[in-house]
């Protein structure tokens, strides 16, 4: 696995609990932004911190010592015992036909090539995910899962699973919450699937 990136878009003590906790789970999620930059600046506004990001071209960047944690669900014991993953990813985007393009929720362009039309959750077109996000995405699980017992179980879709929040493995912010759309249906769960077996 490449080195991880723990000096760059790393967050202050004010943005976490500096609380050692145990983890039971992974949660995969978006970072709703097209870049490592823009995504750590939104994460900062909201300040919902990911413990990592996995930018598109695939290098790994750690906010957060993963021993503890961010306030980023309304679930403390959700945030508590968990591991969050962002994917640098603009998950739904929109088509505008003036201009033949299309764009994330907060009108930045994605590259018509990054995008596939796939009817999910009342929309309509998904920013893909790159090769290289996914490899690092299975190389990052499997450490975790030596260094604070992760285990490699997962539900490998993106479908809301009730009494998910009782699930130790890998997950996918959709499986524990109807509202989400992460990770976008244009995920590769098979290449997950197969990296952990």
């Amino acid at each position: 696995m490449n080195e991880i990136n723990k000096k760059e878009f790393k967050v202050g003590v004010d943005l976490f609990v500096k609380t050692v906790t145990s983890k039971k789970r992974v949660i995969l999620t978006d970072s709703l932004r097209g870049s490592i930059k823009e995504s750590f600046d939104f994460y900062k506004i909201k300040k919902h911190i990911p413990h990592y990001s996995i930018d598109r071209n695939g290098v790994i960047y750690q906010h957060i010592n993963p021993l503890y944690y961010n306030e980023y669900y309304t679930d403390k014991k959700i945030n508590t015992d968990s591991i969050i993953i962002s994917m640098v990813n603009c998950s739904w985007v929109t088509y505008k036909n003036s201009d033949n393009k299309y764009y994330n929720w907060d009108f930045e362009e994605v590259e018509i090539n990054d995008v596939v039309e796939i009817s999910w959750n009342n929309n309509r077109y998904w920013q893909t995910y790159t090769t290289l996000q996914t490899q690092s995405l299975v190389e990052l699980c499997k450490m975790l899962n030596e260094t604070h017992n992760i285990n490699l179980n997962a539900i490998f879709d993106n479908i809301y699973t009730p009494s998910c929040s009782l699930f130790s493995g890998v997950i996918c912010e959709s499986n524990l919450y109807k509202w989400s759309n992460s990770l976008n249906p244009t995920f590769d769960f098979n290449y997950l699937r197969l990296g952990f077996s």
